[in-house]
């Protein structure tokens, strides 16, 4: 079932925003002010929105207005009867419900609406009756699709009902796309192994050598500083001898330098100071200028070892790498201007740092951003190892740090930590990580060879599951949910205007292959599947659209492997609505996990100002013992981006029912997290 945006009319707010209207809703009002033009300020829904009148209004106070269309990018509102007293109610119902007495379900529904203020005409009527008696699940669920669709204002159709009502309560998300991928004959585990086998003996042992050399050239580097800047040359001989035993310089290295510091002592005899500074400067420089060529020719080597380009079919072996090598110099330039820019800005803040607050914030609100569009945006993240990806992460949090030492007027610690920054994103370089080069390989592949719909859409999913099991980094989770299509939208729009990603890489998303699929002339059963998994997909969009409220709230559904089976996960978010994102400084999310051998497991994270409070919720005995040492380790990888955890606690996920007798008492399974006005209801 495909399911297009029906996002209503956006009138504007008196204090900036907007608020969606839906055409042919009719809402009861209270009139705020009267403009000219037959304008007019109204209260609708406990929000003050412009309009334009169709009339002239009869009067002020409360009215019933029908919303029939848009004049002037403003919403045409046209006053209405409004039905008064308890005792005219059952005559409406009967009208709208065409004389038939409303089942109870159906009453339930209807009644919400009414005290929610959305009033429905007799096709909005139909439309919540086709939702309430054909879709799946008990009353509870159906009404609490019908408030999530209220809170996030969308309008009141049968489609819409039925995508949101499979997102919160539809059958598991990730067992959905892994009938997909057996159905396909494909496992994730295996979708990439054989490219991970070849090459790995040569490309580790190139890399570890690469990475020798890297350290070997950074030591000679700060040797040099020290020639230049100690006038100590006696402490300068014992600091590069020290780097020396330390083993940070390689053997080809040693050589030169060694020779030099025999020189340069000889020279210190003669008391000739600056031509032993000269002969230590030389040998030093000589060193480096040697390894600088030999990394570029083993990062040449650790990107295509010949074992990796034999495997590749001969008719597409050059396509590939042309494509390949072309990305990868692409991302080197965009990683180097951003570094540039950083460094600059960084620098300014360093020169800045004892200027109070309002005279430094733009630049470093700026730098910020910078950052953080490079983390989720830039295409060289795609490539680079995890390393340099928490390096960045870390990054970010400390310049918020920094933000808040400077509005305490703490300015001597605030530009410590900013120099402390410049240093870390100065000595970053952008290596890409041999496994993202694989799944590079692997991406060509798979658009060059185009099997059907099914298969491209099961290998895509399988790709993208494996690469978050392997390197589970914050933006790898975020591809895998582009990679859903959950973004999609957004996407193509965004390239569009910017000329960014090709059409083919965006079509190559779940959502997108799913969509040609089922106007496909693909099997009835693949079908029916794939149109479940769009309805799901198109929920999750709906309940994740921005809100008009100051609180953003999103509903995920995720797939996920545990061990070699597809399983999946919901992610429940909440945050301040500032500027169309996130706040992960001060945010809420709950995830609940799916999964065989222990069940649901619930994890809820509260954040306030970068600090976690964790609650994991399961019922399995001995489950908090089994789990701690997982605790543990995730609590040191928060704390690695910048995060400091408050507490982790361990609780049950259910409830007995106080209802029941010991010898009757039955667990009642959890309640899903329900959407209210104030947010997520995450009680059981």
């Amino acid at each position: 079932m495909q399911v297009h945006n029906q996002q209503g009319i956006l009138s504007p707010l008196p204090g900036g925003g907007s608020f969606a209207l839906n055409t042919g809703g009719i809402y009861k009002a209270k009139v705020k002010e009267t403009l000219p033009n037959n304008e007019a300020v109204l209260e609708v829904l406990g929000r003050d929105v412009k309009v334009k009148m169709a009339d002239s209004l009869s009067g002020e106070g409360k009215i019933a207005v029908e919303i029939t269309g848009t004049k002037d990018g403003l919403p045409v509102a046209k006053e209405v009867t409004a039905p008064k007293g308890a005792e005219t109610k059952p005559a409406l119902n009967q009208t709208i419900a065409e004389g038939k007495p409303m089942s109870s379900d159906l009453k339930s529904a209807f009644d919400f609406l009414q005290k929610k203020g959305v009033t429905l005409d007799r096709n909005g009527l139909n439309e919540l009756k086709s939702f309430m008696e054909k879709s799946e699940g008990t009353v509870q669920e159906k009404l609490a699709t019908v408030e999530a669709a209220v809170k996030k204002q969308l309008p009141i159709t049968s489609k819409v009902l039925h995508a949101v009502h499979s997102a919160l309560h539809g059958e598991s998300f990730g067992r959905a796309v892994g009938e997909i991928l057996k159905a396909e004959g494909i496992e994730p585990s295996q979708q990439t192994r054989s490219l991970q086998d070849l090459g790995s003996v040569k490309s580790v042992t190139v890399s570890s050598s690469s990475a020798i050399e890297a350290d070997s050239l950074e030591a000679i580097q700060q040797a040099i500083k020290l020639v230049a800047s100690n006038p100590d040359l006696k402490q300068v001989l014992q600091s590069i001898q020290q780097i020396l035993s330390d083993g940070d310089v390689t053997d080809k290295g040693k050589a030169s330098i060694q020779q030099a510091v025999q020189q340069a002592n000889a020279a210190i005899e003669k008391g000739q100071e600056l031509k032993a500074r000269s002969l230590l400067m030389s040998g030093l420089q000589e060193a480096g200028a040697g390894l600088k060529p030999a990394m570029a020719e083993a990062q040449s080597s650790y990107l295509f070892s010949e074992e990796l380009l034999s495997a590749l079919p001969a008719q597409s072996k050059d396509v590939i790498v042309t494509k390949i090598t072309e990305k990868l110099s692409q991302a080197a330039i965009d990683f180097k201007g951003i570094q540039r820019d950083m460094l600059r800005n960084l620098s300014q803040l360093e020169s800045q740092a004892g200027r109070p607050l309002p005279q430094t914030k733009p630049l470093l609100e700026a730098t910020i951003k910078m950052l953080d569009n490079a983390i989720l945006k830039s295409d060289f993240m795609l490539y680079t190892d995890m390393d340099t990806e928490k390096k960045l992460l870390k990054a970010s949090s400390q310049l918020a740090e920094a933000s808040k030492l400077l509005g305490r007027g703490q300015l001597a610690e605030a530009g410590k930590l900013v120099a402390e920054i410049k240093g870390v994103v100065e000595k970053i370089q952008f290596k890409p990580a041999e496994v993202r080069v694989q799944h590079m390989v692997s991406k060509e592949l798979l658009l060059m060879d185009a099997p059907s719909l099914t298969k491209q859409a099961a290998a895509s999913v399988a790709q993208s599951l494996e690469r978050v099991q392997m390197e589970p980094g914050g933006r790898n989770l975020f591809e895998h949910i582009r990679n859903m299509g959950l973004t999609q939208e957004h996407d193509i729009s965004h390239s569009l205007l910017t000329k960014g990603k090709p059409q083919e890489e965006l079509s190559s998303s779940l959502k997108s292959l799913l969509l040609q699929m089922v106007q496909s002339d693909a099997e009835a059963g693949m079908k029916q599947k794939g149109d479940s998994i769009l309805s799901q997909l198109t929920g999750q969009q709906l309940l994740s659209k921005t809100d008009t409220s100051g609180l953003q709230s999103m509903v995920m559904s995720i797939p996920f492997l545990l061990g070699d089976k597809v399983e999946g996960f919901k992610v429940f978010l909440q945050s301040k609505n500032g500027q169309q994102s996130v706040d992960w400084k001060n945010c809420s999310l709950y995830f609940l996990f799916e999964t065989k051998k222990l069940g649901d497991v619930g994890i809820a994270l509260m954040a306030v100002d970068r600090t976690l409070s964790i609650k994991v919720k399961n019922d399995k005995p001995g489950f908090e013992e089994k789990m701690q040492p997982l605790a543990n380790a995730a609590k040191e990888r928060l704390q690695s981006i910048g995060y400091e955890i408050g507490s982790i606690q361990f609780t049950k996920l259910l409830k007995e029912s106080n209802a029941q007798q010991k010898d009757e008492a039955k667990p009642t399974k959890v309640t899903r997290a329900a959407i209210t006005e104030k947010g997520f209801d995450f009680s059981v």
